[in-house]
């Protein structure tokens, strides 16, 4: 379902026996008082950053196959996903070519826009927001190590 703050308040308003929620602290205290009113439990994943550690010492394969399904796993929305990944300089080209192999083994090398079961983003605006944060870090210097183009409408979810 897909909807600005009045969608999202007015599915709070609803008398739910139970509540699931992934994301900030601040929205998950407007979850959980919502809840409250009816009595509600609720489940919140309130968001950590769970940093990845890659040392030379690692089994590469394991590391790479591990980190790219708690990161895809539910389009990244656990409290588990990895949202930082840091990897020795000695294993760094090597970890990124595994990476770039387990993505193209899940999804047919066809890539995530044509991908039927790869995770999307849920409006425009979320998708705006992350093309600029990739603006942002290309223009600071980052390297973008899989490359393609960016569509914001077709990055959003497929409904056929």
């Amino acid at each position: 379902l897909e909807g600005d703050a009045s969608v999202a308040e007015a599915l709070l308003a609803l008398p739910f026996d139970h509540m699931f929620f992934t994301g900030s602290p601040a929205i998950g205290t407007v979850v959980m008082a919502a809840a409250a009113k009816h009595l509600a439990s609720v489940t919140l994943e309130l968001g950590g950053k769970s940093p990845v550690i890659i040392d030379e010492t690692a089994d590469l394969a394991l590391a790479v196959r591990t980190l790219a399904w708690t990161k895809f796993l539910n389009a990244g929305q656990t409290c588990i996903a990895p949202d930082h990944v840091y990897v020795h300089s000695a294993v760094h080209e090597r970890v990124l070519e595994l990476f770039k192999q387990r993505l193209d083994a899940w999804y047919g090398g066809a890539g995530a826009l044509e991908a039927r079961d790869f995770g999307r983003i849920v409006n425009e605006r979320h998708a705006l927001r992350l093309i600029s944060l990739l603006e942002d870090a290309r223009a600071r210097g980052a390297e973008v190590s899989v490359r393609g183009r960016v569509r914001p409408r077709a990055a959003l979810h497929r409904t056929d």
